[in-house]
Parts: structure tokens; C-alpha cells; sequence
């Protein structure tokens, strides 16, 4: 097995980096910006580490239902389980994910910062998408 998928039928479940890394960290980026948005006006003390943990909460839902779930009803790229290091590396993504959101919201403009890293990350994706699929559109 190896670390870094690069090959079409290596996306998805034969390593533990894959073509759908960058869509994780999207998602857990994603994720943490709407939870800490929820959270910003309750009066909860750790807006940040709920916001987090909420985040990383995803992650570990969405493996689950992506593994089982999508798998069952034939809904999975590929319809290939992931290994346990792809699954755990999603989860790694994920929380990575809405760490980097945790650190937008600490700067002086957090929503412009986070529209910028936002669009960045999807433009990576897209590139990737592009050299991995060979010019392919996943959707």
C-alpha cells in the first residue's frame, strides 16, 4: 500500500493520501466556520475548542457514512471501502481542516481571509482533480 495515491485507481481506499485529501480539509474547514458562526453568539466559554471539536465530530460522521452508508446504497466514488489509514487520515484532514478555520477566525479580517482560503483550497482541489483524473470531472 502505498502513502500517496497518484494514479486514477488509486483514488480513494488504496493509500492513505488521496486525491480526496484537499476535499476533507475543505470540508473541515467549512464545517468549523459554521459551527463557530452558530457558537459566536451563545454565551458557551470555549467557542473555539466546541467549534473544533464539532468539526472533528464531522469528520468521524462522515467516515461512517461514507464507509457504510454510501457504500450500501452504491453511492461511493468507486464503490471501494477505504482502508483503516485512509479512513483515519480523513479524520486527520478533517480536524486539520477546522484547525486552519480556528486560525482564520484569529485574524483581523476572518471573513475575508476565510472567502481567500476558502476559494484556494477549492482551486488546489480542482487542479488535482484536473493532473490526477487526466482533465476527468469527478461532477
Amino acid at each position: 500500500m502505498e502513502l500517496i495515491g497518484r494514479k486514477p485507481e488509486d483514488i480513494s481506499s488504496n493509500c492513505f493520501v488521496d486525491f480526496f485529501s484537499i476535499g476533507h480539509i475543505l470540508f473541515g474547514y467549512i464545517a468549523y466556520m459554521l459551527f463557530f458562526s452558530l457558537f459566536i453568539f451563545s454565551p458557551i466559554i470555549g467557542k473555539v475548542e466546541m467549534a473544533l471539536f464539532m468539526s472533528q465530530n464531522v469528520g468521524f460522521l462522515w467516515e461512517f457514512l461514507e464507509n457504510y452508508l454510501l457504500i450500501n446504497t452504491k453511492f461511493k466514488f468507486q464503490g471501494k471501502q477505504d482502508c483503516l489509514g485512509n479512513s483515519l487520515f480523513d479524520i486527520a484532514f478533517v480536524t486539520g481542516g477546522g484547525f486552519l478555520g480556528a486560525l482564520t477566525f484569529a485574524m483581523p479580517n476572518p471573513f475575508m481571509i476565510g472567502t481567500l482560503a476558502s476559494l484556494g483550497l477549492f482551486s488546489i482541489f480542482k487542479i488535482i482533480e484536473k493532473r490526477v483524473m487526466g482533465g476527468k470531472k469527478l461532477w
